[in-house]
């Protein structure tokens, strides 16, 4: 033990009042043992700006009650306020306040245009009302509330086909396209759907299911009517192209068939012919309202199609032919393309055979 620690013990002086005196009688001498200060600083230099505390205090639910720690029942530490200027500033340490974006204003005119909205698109109850919520939130809000509206429709997307399998949603498209290049088929814009699966049950087609699952039916037959909606617009649009590129009829029916293993026939020719003499037909009238309206357009196509059965059979097969003679004289020979006709094969016949019952709406 040092010599200042015995003298120490013999005066009865407290570390802090030795420390005092000798420094204030300028004893640069004097190197004072670290376990002087053991209780105050531990560890650390004399001059450290660390404070040992036990224990984080918890702050209670009233905002005035913070409990003490034990460490500051041994050591009365006055701390400057200024230490805490940078973190709370004139707020209490405790304060809770938050800055929110103000909430956007609607104005006159996007309220106008919102109810015009509404109306165009006939949204009523709850539809309408997160529309008027979407319309009032802030930017940020909107962003949340699109993303969970995302989420929603992919949900219903997916519960809406769940449990088909995708060899039986694989062989759903290959018999509707079979369907709508049908020869065959009655009408465009009746029942396609319940023909493809006829067609599907005759042809052997694993897990159709039968009248005895209606909600596996009905998944199928929402998911095959929307592969004959995809359908159609395509078929569309090719043959409003092949107006504008003039193709003769056997390129638009290679663009129509594409990677599909559909036999290029005379009778799906002469049907393509067809859609593009209607389609043409309709175009020479602007003021038509098959021009804007898509439904309008397969309806106006099932009236030449009830046109051309009117007068019988002979009479639908000259109809048909003439329109056939004037697409070539037009539009050129298919046969310069390179592509020869074949026979149908027994699949087309089938599909044929359920195309030709669906009625027109």
């Amino acid at each position: 033990m040092s010599l200042l620690y015995r003298e120490l013990q013999g005066t009865g002086a407290d570390s802090d009042d030795v420390l005092s005196s000798t420094t204030s009688q300028n004893h640069p001498d004097i190197i004072l043992p670290d376990a002087l200060f053991a209780n105050d600083y531990a560890s650390e230099p004399p001059n450290s700006t660390s404070f040992p505390f036990s224990q984080q205090p918890e702050v209670c639910a009233t905002h005035g009650d913070v409990p003490s720690s034990t460490t500051s029942q041994n050591h009365h530490i006055s701390l400057p306020d200024s230490l805490f200027a940078n973190d709370y500033a004139s707020e209490p340490p405790n304060s809770t306040s938050f800055s929110f974006p103000q909430q956007p204003e609607v104005s006159a005119t996007q309220a106008t245009f919102a109810v015009g909205l509404k109306n165009k698109y006939n949204l009523q109850g709850q539809y309408a009302a997160d529309f008027d919520s979407f319309v009032k939130a802030s930017d940020q809000e909107r962003v949340l509330m699109s993303a969970a509206w995302t989420q929603v429709i992919l949900m219903n997307s997916e519960s809406k086909h769940e449990g088909i399998s995708e060899p039986l949603k694989k062989a759903a498209r290959v018999y509707v396209l079979y369907t709508l290049l049908s020869p065959n088929l009655a009408s465009y814009s009746g029942k396609i759907p319940g023909a493809v699966i006829d067609a599907m049950r005759c042809c052997g087609i694993e897990d159709v299911p039968d009248d005895s699952q209606p909600d596996k039916l009905t998944k199928l037959t929402t998911y095959i009517s929307s592969q004959v909606s995809g359908g159609k617009n395509n078929l569309k649009t090719k043959v409003n192209e092949s107006l504008k590129d003039f193709s003769n009829i056997a390129d638009l029916a290679k663009a129509v068939i594409g990677k599909q293993s559909i036999p290029l026939t005379k009778e799906l020719c002469v049907r393509l012919a067809f859609l593009r003499w209607v389609t043409a037909t309709i175009q020479s009238q602007p003021g038509h309202l098959a021009n804007k309206d898509g439904t309008k357009w397969w309806e106006e196509v099932d009236k030449y199609l009830s046109d051309a059965r009117k007068g019988g059979n002979a009479w639908e097969r000259d109809y048909f032919r003439r329109v056939y003679a004037e697409d070539i004289k037009r539009y050129g020979d298919p046969e310069l393309s390179g592509l020869k006709p074949v026979a149908p094969t027994r699949l087309q016949m089938a599909v044929d055979r359920f195309a030709m019952a669906v009625k027109a709406r």
